[in-house]
């Protein structure tokens, strides 16, 4: 199914299992895709790009290390400059060293906050002007029931990166005026369109969620 409008957007670990199927999934739809990731995997994601081409859909792979802010200031001007806007950026990358927090060094852990969280925090400071100045985008931040939760299997690091992730989150969207962040009241168009997903069988692995269809009124 075609979008109604393409939109520019960028996949952080784009070339990664998660990221790759949802650039694949945007490309088919008609988006233009921008795979950020690391450069020793530009192989892959080459081969992710001209799978994409075959199918009609179109990518551009921006090597990159997603938490130096030099490489940040880079791919968003490159973007900018080849496509014009941002419309979306999808903070996808993440890593999970699996040790308990009794052999877990120091430099683990911070490597863990380096990219979990501290990537996300990069992406969203250089994207934010583009945004503003288009005067709309979305920032989606990839988190994990274990930042909503404990988990027994799950090491305390990670808990700990992805329970960072989603509190940026709601302080970033809390920043905005007005008793409803978005700007404006709901519409029975947006209750409709939260219907119409949870109907679709994209929505086939959600169970016992509550959705706010608020505006972002219920993230403080």
């Amino acid at each position: 199914m075609k979008a109604e409008r393409e939109k520019v957007i960028l996949i952080t670990g784009g070339a990664g299992g998660l990221g790759s199927v949802m650039a694949a999934v945007l490309a088919s739809e008609g988006h233009c895709v921008y795979l950020l990731d690391l450069p020793q995997v530009k192989e892959r994601a080459d081969i992710l790009l001209q799978k994409l081409t075959e199918e009609g859909g179109r990518g551009t792979f921006i090597p990159m290390d997603v938490t130096s802010e030099t490489d940040w200031e880079t791919a968003v001007r490159t973007v900018v400059s080849e496509a014009g806007r941002i419309d979306v950026l999808v903070n996808n990358a993440g890593i999970n060293i699996r040790k308990v927090i009794e052999e877990m060094s120091f430099d683990e852990w911070m490597q863990m906050m380096a990219v979990n969280t501290g990537s996300v925090f990069l992406g969203t400071k250089y994207v934010i002007p583009v945004m503003k100045e288009q005067k709309e985008g979305l920032i989606i931040n990839m988190s994990s029931v274990c930042g909503l939760v404990g988990h027994m299997y799950t090491p305390e690091a990670y808990t700990a990166t992805k329970s960072a992730v989603t509190m940026f989150t709601r302080a970033v969207a809390a920043e905005r005026l007005g008793e409803v962040p978005l700007g404006r009241l709901c519409k029975a168009e947006d209750v409709a369109n939260a219907v119409q997903f949870l109907v679709s069988d994209q929505s086939s692995f959600i169970n016992g969620l509550s959705l706010a269809v608020d505006g972002g009124t219920t993230c403080y």
